[in-house]
């Protein structure tokens, strides 16, 4: 439950969710199903504070009123796992992956190939996937997006696109920060720029090859790099 003023403690009232058919997409892994993604309200009309989206906007709007703008490119990263006979999920791929390839060398066999394929085809808009040199996991950068709000919708629905898609191959993907003791976890990298009025990096410096670049030319660049579990 999320300790919102007038959540749990006034008996969880009622929210009203408007689709937001700007988000409609075809899923090309289910033929004739579309999805959006909901707004949510109070029963009086206003953005429901506890929502994701709006706590987005809230942050972009700060930022604004600062005269800047976020750019952020997520990094998620995740296990493939498959049904053992003895009811235990195992790895998907169980040996320690090529980082930064490309190809069948580069990453498990299917499921990691046709996830990425799919999520950017119907705008989850992941630019890139490879597994990382752990034994399994694999990670996705949908980004980078300059609208904050923008960043955080692709990255949700790229989670479930990968959920979903790993479901129809009877896999498991999970997100769990440390699903195995034996392996490293997963992590949620964010790269972040903070960007001018006019798309300028600020805490860039073009004459100084150390400082932070702007995010053209590059998916990882940003001023800042936060991990988050």
């Amino acid at each position: 439950m999320v300790p919102a003023p007038g959540g749990l403690e006034a008996g969880l009232p009622d929210i009203h969710v408007v689709p937001d058919l700007s988000s409609l997409t075809a899923l090309p892994w289910e033929p004739n199903a579309a999805w959006c993604i909901g707004e949510a309200f109070t029963p009086d009309g206003a953005p429901a504070p506890e929502a994701p989206r709006t706590v987005a906007r809230r942050v972009a709007e700060r930022i604004a009123g600062l005269g800047y703008e976020l750019a952020c490119g997520p990094e998620l990263e995740f296990y493939l796992c498959q049904q053992a006979p003895d009811g235990q999920w195992r790895r998907y791929a169980d040996d320690p992956g090529n980082v930064y390839v490309v190809g069948p060398q580069g990453r498990p066999p299917g499921p990691a190939a046709a996830h990425a394929q799919a999520a950017t085809r119907r705008r989850a808009a992941g630019d890139g996937g490879q597994p990382r040199v752990l034994a399994g996991p694999v990670r996705d950068q949908p980004g980078p997006f300059p609208a904050l709000v923008d960043a955080a919708d692709r990255s949700f629905r790229l989670k479930s696109a990968v959920q979903e898609i790993a479901r129809q191959r009877d896999l498991l993907a999970t997100f769990m920060a440390k699903p195995f003791n034996d392996e490293g976890g997963s992590g949620f990298h964010v790269h972040v720029s903070v960007n001018d009025e006019t798309g300028r990096n600020v805490c860039g410096d073009p004459a100084d090859p150390t400082a932070c670049p702007p995010w053209a030319g590059t998916r990882s660049a940003g001023c800042s790099r936060t991990r988050g579990r």
